[in-house]
């Protein structure tokens, strides 16, 4: 039997694993409720069934054995649907999303947990499913426990604010209606990803995001790299507090994204984790303009089926990738920092300016 990849999802997301999965020489199967006209053009067998479906999905998958040699699971997706990954992986006996990094990317609460169990800095922080009594003289974030949207109803209440539209927003889209209530620390969004081949960290990159505010509700603009962190304390901290969780879930294969956010005096706080190859502007915009001759997509597939991987070298300057997959340099970030209106996204643009 030729060895296959399984992906979770079969939709404009997951097409360029798919595709670089096919490109490897690898069957392709795929687990999707309604896999469209373009996927199906690549895949050797279709799953319909929803991702949300973890144990139908695993029973499913194994029962495909006897046709399929599956030698990785990819999942470019958010949400309910990692479980399922975690849980289709683990079914086949392969090395992919580990269940406890699945639990803490999928519910903010448990990162959060986890994070502290470890002794990593987390924002002062609690899941609450009524509306909270909050200190009207602090600013405050509440966001689902269970997002499902990105950051669509991630809301801040400032000082004085009102807090039931906020709480509204962000338990209406949790599926349990959950609310995780962060304190607001004044500071700058850092990511880190991380690509592993049998337990080995191969590749690791610092990046920022810069986000606004729109009535209410944060809206992600843009990411940018690499990270104005890059080769400071911050830095080492940052990796110091991921080798720790990743050794923690045991996590073997595939990247992983860990964001913090990192305050005026130079301490990172985790505040969300996330398996896999997302959205946010990185995989199609950030990456690839950074590392022109790497290609994220080829990469996550090796790295999951066993394939050789190697890791690009130096970046080619300095960028920021736009929500639109928009690539500039330093004009860019200036038009969307003040389309913004925030005074954090001034500070940071002044440092981008004097990397560059």
């Amino acid at each position: 039997m030729r060895p296959a990849i399984l992906s979770i999802g079969a939709g404009r997301q997951q097409m360029p694993l798919l595709r670089a999965a096919r490109a490897e020489g690898l069957a392709v199967v795929a687990v999707d409720r309604a896999p469209g006209p373009e996927a199906l053009a690549v895949l050797d067998h279709a799953v319909v069934l929803s991702t949300y479906e973890a144990e139908a999905v695993a029973q499913e998958v194994v029962a495909l054995r006897d046709r399929f040699d599956f030698a990785g699971v990819v999942a470019r997706t958010s949400g309910p649907p990692l479980m399922t990954a975690a849980r289709a992986a683990q079914a086949l006996g392969l090395d992919g999303v580990p269940v406890g990094l699945a639990e803490a990317a999928v519910r903010k609460s448990e990162a959060r947990v986890q994070a502290a169990a470890l002794g990593i800095a987390v924002p002062v922080s609690w899941r609450c499913t009524e509306q909270p009594v909050l200190d009207a003289g602090r600013s405050w974030v509440l966001k689902p426990d269970v997002p499902l949207f990105g950051k669509r109803n991630v809301c801040l209440v400032s000082p004085g604010g009102a807090v039931a539209p906020a709480f509204a927003a962000a338990a209406g889209e949790s599926p349990d209606g959950t609310v995780e209530v962060q304190e607001y620390l004044s500071g700058l969004d850092v990511g880190l990803g991380v690509l592993l081949v049998d337990g080995r960290e191969v590749w690791s990159f610092l990046y920022d995001e810069l986000v606004g505010t729109c009535d209410g509700r944060f809206v992600g603009l843009a990411v940018a790299g690499p990270s104005v962190v890059e080769g400071t304390p911050t830095a080492a901290a940052i990796r110091a507090d991921a080798r720790r969780l990743l050794g923690h879930w045991g996590v073997r294969r595939g990247f992983v994204f860990l964001c913090f956010r990192v305050t005026d005096d130079g301490r990172a706080y985790l505040y969300e984790v996330n398996p896999g190859l997302g959205g946010d502007a990185l995989a199609d915009g950030l990456i690839p303009a950074l590392w022109p001759d790497f290609d994220p997509f080829a990469a996550d597939v090796r790295a999951l089926s066993g394939g050789r991987v190697t890791p690009p070298q130096d970046a080619a300057g300095w960028c920021v990738a736009s929500r639109d997959g928009q690539t500039d340099g330093a004009d860019a970030a200036a038009q969307l920092a003040q389309a913004a209106g925030e005074h954090e996204l001034a500070r940071r643009l002044r440092m981008w300016r004097a990397r560059s």
